[in-house]
């Protein structure tokens, strides 16, 4: 009776040890899962924030580039009415192919400026219109 009683015993004990292992075994796997999408979700995380940053900074520069492009267009615009305006007072003159020395220089510097632009493009601050070289 006494041998029944230790192999029941024996029995019971490899039968707790055995479910205790695997109970421990899938508490384990669970946590490594867990630890797993934690660190996959603060990855997504981060990577969305740096997107968001990205999306932002490309925002402001294209504000940037639009003020810039506003801002050549105005000047543009100034410097055709200058242009007309000077134009205008010697309309006389230009029948016979005659052009002011202020029409010359208008035009020369806003051939420069517009070199200046095409070879540096709009990142640096505009002359006014009413800037000429060598005056």
């Amino acid at each position: 009776m006494i041998a029944r009683w230790l192999l029941l015993a024996a029995l019971s004990s490899s039968i707790a040890a055995t479910a205790g292992y695997w109970r421990g075994h899938q508490n384990g796997v669970r946590d490594t899962q867990l630890t797993t999408n934690r660190q996959a979700v603060s990855d997504l995380s981060s990577l969305i924030e740096n997107h968001r940053q990205l999306i932002n900074e490309a925002n402001a520069a294209g504000q940037r580039l639009a003020a810039q492009t506003a801002q050549r267009a105005a000047l543009d615009n100034q410097t055709t009415q200058e242009l007309r305006n000077a134009l205008a007072k010697t309309a006389d003159s230009r029948v016979r192919c005659v052009f002011d020395l202020d029409v010359m220089q208008s035009l020369a510097a806003a051939r420069d400026r517009a070199a200046q632009a095409a070879a540096t493009g709009l990142d640096e601050s505009l002359p006014s219109a009413s800037t000429i070289p060598g005056q």
